[in-house]
Order: structure tokens, then sequence, then C-alpha cells
């Protein structure tokens, strides 16, 4: 069990497609202290992302066999992981857009019984182009936020993150196979 929350397994799991730039990186800044597993899910890189990844310790790297997609993709990380009896799944993406030293922040909802999911944003903060987020992307981001929140009458700053936390009770409540 992790160190600072021991009666917890957590996770962290990464969505990697051309990472081999990032991936050391996105892995550098996990507070260790916090996480029992990292696992980098590598969808069909054509770049090193899987053999960097392999590269790095502690870390559990695996290689689709053809591109799933980010859906497809996110289907193994959780299977992997409730396959695994993980209590707390973390995912973020292996191109570093994502502070994952916010990981504490993310998990303590969960940990403390307040909530199941935690979503996390690019958006808040006002770091985003400051952190590599190409303007037009930040642009159509608060576009689809605006289009999205009027839609669902709520006030999200960042659909698109994917920078989330999940209990193991949620997973396995979702149908996400389907």
């Amino acid at each position: 069990m992790s160190l600072k929350a021991p009666n917890f397994k957590i996770f962290v799991v990464i969505l990697a497609y051309n990472a081999q730039k990032t991936i050391k990186n996105v892995i550098e800044d996990i507070p260790s202290e916090w996480v029992d597993k990292i696992v980098i899910s590598d969808d069909d890189s054509t770049d090193k992302t899987y053999s960097v990844s392999k590269t790095i310790s502690d870390v559990i790297a695996i290689k689709n066999k053809n591109n799933l997609h980010m859906g497809g993709n996110q289907k193994v990380v959780y299977n992997y992981a409730l396959e695994n009896n993980a209590d707390i799944v973390v995912v973020l993406h292996g191109d570093n857009q994502y502070d994952a030293s916010k990981i504490p922040e993310m998990i303590k909802p969960i940990i403390n019984s307040e909530t199941d999911v935690v979503i996390g944003s690019r958006i808040m903060g006002g770091m985003a182009l400051e952190g590599g987020m190409p303007r037009y992307k930040y642009l159509g981001n608060h576009f689809l936020n605006f289009i999205q929140n009027t839609a669902f009458k709520l006030k999200l700053s960042d659909y698109a993150t994917g920078y989330k936390a999940y209990s193991r009770r949620v997973l396995t409540s979702i149908p996400y196979l389907k």
C-alpha cells in the first residue's frame, strides 16, 4: 500500500501515444509516496514510447497490438487496475499536459469518502497556454465547454480533460466496456 494512504491501493495509469519525449517527465512528477503502481499503456505508438517506458524503474509498461484510440486504451488500463485490486485509479496522459504533482489533491476526496470521481482541469489556474496547450486547442476547448455547459446546465471548465481519479466502486458500477 502507498505510504501516505496505506489503506488504499492506488494506481496511476498513463495513456500514451507517441510520448517518447514526455513520458519520463510525467513519471518524475508523480508523488511516489502516494502511489502503489504506475502503469503506462502505449497505444501502438509509431515512436519509441514503449521501449522508453520499459526502461523506467518501478513502472509496468503495456503495449497494445493495435491502436485502440483513447476509449479502447482506457478500457485496457481500467481492466488492468481492477484485475490487480486497485482501490483508486488516477488517469493521466503521457503528453505531460497535466500536473502529476496534484495527484494527492485528486485522490484525497475519494480517500475521505467525499466522492467517487474527481475531474481535473487544464484550464483552471490559468496555466494551460504556459503549459504548452496550443492556442487553437485552448480557444476550441473554451468554445466547446461553453456549448456543453449551456446544454447540460453545468459549469465544468474542461470536458475533454484526461486527468481523472476514480474509486473502484464507481469503475465496477459503470459498464465502460460497452
